[in-house]
Formats: structure tokens, sequence, C-alpha cells
């Protein structure tokens, strides 16, 4: 082999290399400015929220400064509330899928999106489906303070008491 064919051999696997290290990263950037808007509408819903608490408090005082224990006025605002709340959950639920992660269902321990058992209540969980793309990551060694599942060869850290896989008890 040439010694120019070498070096465009070479350098064609680091254009590759850099590629994919860039598609990478912007796939990172990307996920780091979703969670971020989520995490700003979230601030904002909490602020309407307590705007909303305002007005209750406004309604409450005013029934009780004419003596009327109706509740009616209530209700409104407690709905808007319920409303907000539900947005609220539903933008946590996208942060952490953003990140690979949702919340046990039994326990609501925040837990990868894959495990189909809790790793503290040993709970089964149900497949979710989501729009997040994930990038296959590399296999790494366990590290110092991992188990390996007996039950599945499943790597798992040795402060868990259920394996995340198949939902064998430590």
């Amino acid at each position: 082999m040439s010694f120019m064919k070498k070096v465009t051999e070479i350098s064609n696997k680091v254009g590759q290399i850099a590629e994919k290290t860039y598609n990478i990263a912007k796939n990172k950037s990307g996920k780091l400015i979703e969670e971020t808007k989520i995490k700003m509408k979230v601030k904002e819903s909490e602020k309407d929220i307590c705007e909303r608490y305002i007005e209750i408090g406004k309604i409450a005082y005013s029934l009780y400064e004419t003596g009327d224990e109706s509740v009616k006025g209530f209700s409104t605002e407690c709905e808007k509330i319920d409303e907000i709340n539900k947005e609220i959950l539903e933008a946590e639920v996208m942060e952490l899928q953003i990140k690979d992660l949702r919340k046990c269902d039994n326990c609501n321990q925040i837990i990868n999106i894959e495990d189909k058992f809790c790793e503290l209540c040993g709970d089964g969980q149900k497949p979710i489906k989501t729009n997040v793309v994930r990038e296959d990551e590399p296999y790494t060694e366990p590290k110092n303070g991992n188990n390996t599942c007996k039950s599945c060869g499943n790597v798992v850290s040795s402060k868990i008491m259920f394996c995340s896989k198949c939902g064998y008890e430590f």
C-alpha cells in the first residue's frame, strides 16, 4: 500500500469519527435544550399556580368578609390549578424521557426507561413508548461496587434490592 493511500485511509477514518462525534454532540445538546425548555415551562406553570392561589385567597377572603359560607367561587380556580398540575406532570415525564429515565409505576422511584422491574420495590413495569431517540452506548465493564444478577447476568449497583431487567431479589 502506498504512503498516499494509507494517509487517505487514515484521513477517511478520522473524518468518520469526527462526524460521529459531531452527531452525538448535536444530539446531546438538542436534548439539553429541550430539557431547559421543559424546565422553563414547569417554572412558568408553577408561577401560574401561585397566581391562582392568590385568586383563591382573594375569593375566600371576600366570602369570609360577607359571611357567606359558599365555596362556589373556588371551583373555577381549583379546576385551573388541576389543569396546570396535569401539564407539569406531563412536562416532568418528558424531561425524564429525554434523560432515558421514568418513574416506577408503583413507588415513583426514578429508574431507567427500559427497566422491566423497579430496582427499589421490584414491581414489574409496563413498557412505555417514547419519541426520544437514543444513541447506542458502548459496553463498559462493571465498576467497583456493582454486582452481576445471578438470574440474568445484568450488571447492577450493589445498593439496589431488585434487578431492573428480570426482577431477581438480591
